[in-house]
């Protein structure tokens, strides 16, 4: 899956642990001047502590 991720422009990102997951993210986020994210029904955000890293505010 991630080389046809790759043929149609789009990045993929494999971390090790939690803690890398969420630093990508959240840089990845600064960097695009992302203000709001809309997740799904998938509980990765939860497993790696995405909601509780520090600056994030939640709705």
């Amino acid at each position: 899956m991630p080389k046809k991720i790759q043929d149609r422009g789009g990045q993929v990102f494999f971390a090790t642990d939690a803690t890398k997951a969420v630093v990508y993210c959240l840089k990845a986020a600064k960097e695009n001047r992302i203000n709001m994210v809309v997740k799904g029904k998938s509980m990765v955000i939860e497993e790696i502590g995405l909601n509780e890293a520090p600056g994030q505010k939640t709705r």
